[in-house]
């Protein structure tokens, strides 16, 4: 053959997808504020303009979503794990109309192997410093916490409260903790999942407290779906409780607002 030959095109290593792979989660994720913000927003949905922009917004979706299945079924992943990628890059669970829950992943809860802090766990303030919310994505973790994490790669856990620890070991929790306790319990005996209770700290220095069950990631969607559909049970909002639960959280409140007086 004559002439010269252009550069072979290389395979892309599995860095390269990992990377190409969470840049597409980006982009996906961007993608949905902004559908969420026109929802949110109301105003003109009903301009066919509008409709047409949300269209097209939501075509790229789609097809972004169809992007990270192809791309992480090349990493190892089921659709069931790309779509708890997708969920957890959102940080709550507000696709499923379900905003007061956040899921982790198997990357965001490492055990340390530290008696005196045994567990490290991916978690931020929220907004107001009075609690917690589940950190930024942590991508990809090295092959020394892969072998320390604490729940497997096909299990996340459904969060139900990320609360801080403070004054030498007390949890300042919200004043319906206990709701939100016979919740988690309630859905895990209804699905068969793991209640998770538990702190980073197994002495009084411990940073926070983590409530939640833990599911198949391949579950998500069929537990998000019952969670909705039975609000009276397993949703953490107040218009969802009891009046018992009302009362009880209203007397923990008092309780709470007289310890920081």
């Amino acid at each position: 053959m004559t002439g010269s030959e252009g550069p072979s095109s290389q395979p892309e290593g599995k860095e390269q997808q990992q990377r190409r792979y969470g840049r597409l989660l980006d982009t996906y994720s961007e993608l949905y504020q902004r559908i969420q913000a026109h929802h949110r927003a109301r105003t003109g949905l009903a301009d066919e303009t509008t409709q047409a922009r949300l269209r097209v917004l939501e075509e790229k979706r789609h097809n972004l979503h169809l992007q990270l299945i192809a791309l992480g079924s090349s990493l190892g992943k089921e659709k069931s794990d790309v779509l708890v990628d997708i969920i957890r890059d959102q940080r709550t669970l507000e696709e499923y109309g379900l905003p007061e829950f956040s899921i982790l992943t198997e990357n965001d809860i490492i055990e340390d192997g530290n008696w005196h802090n045994p567990y490290s766990f991916n978690i931020d303030s929220d907004e107001k410093g009075e609690g917690f919310l589940p950190g930024a994505p942590k991508r990809f973790i090295d092959a020394e916490e892969e072998s320390q994490r604490l729940i497997g790669p096909d299990k996340c856990i459904i969060v139900f409260s990320i609360d801080p620890v403070v004054d030498g070991g007390t949890t300042h929790s919200p004043a319906d903790i206990e709701a939100r306790r016979r919740r988690a319990k309630a859905l895990a005996e209804s699905i068969k999942g793991e209640v998770i209770d538990m702190r980073d700290s197994e002495y009084h220095e411990a940073y926070a407290q983590i409530l939640g069950v833990e599911i198949p990631k391949k579950d998500l969607e069929g537990v998000a779906r019952i969670i909705r559909d039975n609000p009276e049970l397993y949703r953490l909002k107040d218009e969802y409780y009891s009046e018992e639960e009302r009362k009880e959280a209203a007397e923990e409140q008092k309780w709470i607002d007289g310890r920081h007086k």
